[in-house]
């Protein structure tokens, strides 16, 4: 279950014919104040397993998001010709999902979330399907973005996903286009091997996994992403790919969130909602007074979504996402905000455990340099500026419908915003970290490793 597939790092490790890492240990570990350690941890469980802050995610898990997601307009639908407003919604209901499949908890260890969700398909072509948890990042590619509104069909492609090790962002998103392409006419029923893959066609989404998984047909040309499956058929084709740096993004449509665009285009590994949400543009999602805003950001036009001044707000966050990979917790407990589990009790945590006396700022310039870190390293490769923006129809074409109709990415604002966020980064006009920076962060060797 949940195989960790996006970005394609299994596939690079079995052209290794490497199969698996096994890492054991036998002594004990120890903790610097073990009674208080274990006194906060008891403490922290306690009030998280209370929490009503985590009751949606704790009742409905990853099938949460969809219903209001589609509501605020930013649902991505049909390969982002549509936001929210998705026709099928009333089937992503999340009650009702969780009464037709759900059959119990199946948490991850020691978690009182309890997110992962035991399921089960109980009739219909796909009855018998079952498995232990179902993410977001497959209800959304899988569904809407694909006009799919079954949801038997969604519990049946991600099991098969784990099992062949595919990502299903990338899946979803790749299949979307595909029907675009299809709809259009740029590719035929031949070319996909006698599928016919309209919107919605969740037996041909099944079909075409198989073909891709065993690089059958069309599905070898799939099986290398649809960025490059997209240089075989034309222009036309290419322009239909919303990407950045290669990495496409299915789920939720950027256009008009100027600070999440931001995010998605400087991430380290490309279009990353891990690392690229500004989540102060979600009213729904996240509150923030426009006082708090102006104190911590320097503006309030932070929270609106359509608004450029996002720079200062997107490297905040895209630090604070980095927290939860550093303390190896689960960043959706963190994320979601609530007063009885905030990144302060992971700096109580920390100290506890090690002896060492923390706080927010060290721990965010402990993040700020991994993020350079990273940055860094994509630069040695060949990553510039050119590289930090989106590409495909999220970035050319308008919202088409909903509460931001008509917006879209301006070129001229975008600059600037790319260039004020340089600025406060410290990093150069071509967006390489300065040496000044790095050597700030202590990372000095990797001046010396830039320069060479």
């Amino acid at each position: 279950e949940r195989s960790a597939s996006r970005t394609g790092v299994g596939a690079v490790m079995g052209s290794k014919n490497l199969k698996a890492v096994a890492v054991r240990g036998s002594q004990e570990i120890k903790l610097f104040n073990p009674d208080g350690f274990n006194r906060l941890s008891r403490d922290l469980h306690k009030k998280i397993a209370s929490s009503p802050a985590f009751d949606s995610f704790r009742k409905y898990s990853g099938i949460a998001g969809v219903a209001p997601t589609n509501r605020a307009g930013f649902l991505a639908v049909k390969n982002f010709k549509k936001a929210g407003e998705f026709e099928g919604i009333g089937n992503f209901d999340a009650r009702t999902v969780a009464d037709q499949f759900y059959q119990g908890n199946k948490p991850c260890f020691g978690c009182p979330v309890c997110c992962g969700k035991k399921f089960k398909v109980k009739d219909g072509p796909y009855a018998g399907e079952w498995g232990n948890k179902t993410e977001e990042g497959a209800f959304t590619p899988l569904g809407p973005v694909c006009g799919n509104d079954n949801i038997a069909s969604i519990f049946k492609l991600n099991n098969m996903g784990n099992q062949f090790g595919i990502d299903l962002v990338e899946f979803g998103q790749a299949t979307a286009v595909v029907m675009e392409w299809y709809e259009k006419g740029i590719v035929t029923e031949k070319d996909l091997d006698g599928i016919s893959l309209t919107w919605g066609n969740h037996e041909a989404m099944v079909k075409l996994m198989e073909k891709t998984a065993f690089r059958q047909g069309f599905g070898d040309i799939l099986s290398e992403g649809i960025v490059a499956a997209s240089r075989k058929f034309g222009k036309e084709a290419e322009a239909c790919v919303s990407h950045s740096k290669g990495m496409v993004m299915a789920g939720i449509d950027v256009r008009m969130l100027k600070g999440t665009s931001l995010g998605f285009a400087t991430s380290t590994r490309g279009a990353d909602h891990l690392r690229g949400l500004v989540p102060v543009e979600f009213s729904w999602f996240t509150k923030m007074k426009p006082e708090e805003a102006e104190a911590k950001f320097g503006t309030d036009e932070v929270l609106n979504p359509i608004s450029y001044k996002k720079a200062a707000a997107a490297i905040h966050f895209q630090h604070q996402f980095v927290l939860p990979d550093l303390f190896e917790v689960c960043r959706f407990s963190v994320r979601a905000g609530s007063k009885d589990f905030s990144f302060s009790d992971l700096f109580k945590l920390y100290s506890l455990a090690t002896g060492i006396e923390t706080d927010e700022r060290a721990m965010m310039m402990a993040a700020e340099r991994v993020y350079n870190l990273e940055r860094a390293y994509i630069c040695r490769e060949g990553i510039r500026r050119r590289d930090d923006r989106l590409i495909g129809k999220w970035a050319e074409e308008p919202v088409p419908n909903g509460p931001y109709r008509g917006e879209r990415i301006d070129p001229e604002k975008w600059e600037e915003m790319l260039d004020d966020y340089y600025c406060l980064r410290g990093w150069d006009k071509n967006g390489v970290p300065s040496a000044e920076k790095l050597k700030q962060l202590g990372l000095d060797d990797v001046v010396a490793s830039l320069e060479k």
